[in-house]
């Protein structure tokens, strides 16, 4: 009954409507694509350096200060809806910059997952995680991962309103790049979050025997809630979706 009721009725959707619907769409999906940052960049202040290092992320300038900079550049934009082009060649290779760095950062979150292996002892894997938090320092990592992608998607804003006020004939291709760029990171952290969670849960199962261990399972009571906390908010940065923890089970 309901569908016999439609009428059709032409509209006017012009391809240049349709191009300003497509930037909607796209200027709204970066803007959302991380849910929270201020509680990352407080972590990571007076750190950045260090987790960089840590990372192999070699590269001049400050993650904060780029965010900083770029966050300046988009209140400009939205004040005046357009900007300079000397203002465009101080930021334009900030966003190169920036993916590498995410790839960095990610690939050294990969890499201290990769040095927990579930079949050591419970010595061992105790002093994996405790590494991870207080040597690693992996939960910085993924925080400043937030931030660095915040910037880049915000730095991809501001590459849009370049390309349509300059080469409006590239835009669609500028449009399509962002839309796979977030694709891409997306599925990029949720799959590095599924594997932090699997590695975790496999790294603290025990067994009877493993009571005799004390303060091994002192230390993995201790470090894993941290760890866990740390996936947790980079998930809920990153809209990804936060499953339930299996119950570390401590055998006396």
């Amino acid at each position: 009954k309901f569908v016999s009721q439609l009428q059709w009725k032409p509209t006017n959707v012009n391809p240049a409507r349709m191009m300003s619907l497509q930037m909607v769409a796209v200027q709204i999906a970066l803007k959302t694509a991380i849910a929270e940052v201020e509680e990352s960049v407080q972590r990571v202040e007076g750190k950045v350096e260090e987790v960089l290092r840590l990372a192999n992320a070699n590269r001049s300038g400050d993650v904060l200060g780029d965010r900083r900079t770029i966050d300046r550049m988009v209140a400009y934009l939205g004040r005046h809806g357009s900007f300079s082009d000397a203002d465009w060649s101080s930021i334009a290779a900030v966003g190169p910059a920036l993916n590498r760095t995410v790839e960095q950062l990610r690939h050294h979150a990969e890499r201290t997952l990769n040095s927990f292996d579930a079949a050591k002892p419970i010595q061992d894997r105790a002093a994996f995680v405790v590494k991870a938090v207080d040597s690693d320092q992996l939960g910085e990592t993924l925080s400043l991962l937030v931030v660095a992608q915040e910037s880049l998607f915000k730095w991809q804003k501001l590459r849009i309103a370049r390309v349509e006020a300059t080469q409006p004939e590239h835009l669609q291709q500028v449009l399509d790049d962002a839309r796979d760029l977030l694709t891409q990171e997306l599925a990029a952290d949720n799959a590095l979050f599924q594997r932090a969670k699997d590695v975790l849960e496999a790294v603290g199962k025990t067994d009877a025997i493993d009571g005799f261990r004390y303060w091994s399972l002192q230390d993995l009571q201790r470090a894993l809630p941290v760890l866990r906390a740390d996936l947790e908010q980079f998930a809920k940065a990153r809209r990804a979706h936060i499953a339930d923890w299996q119950d570390f089970k401590a055998p006396t």
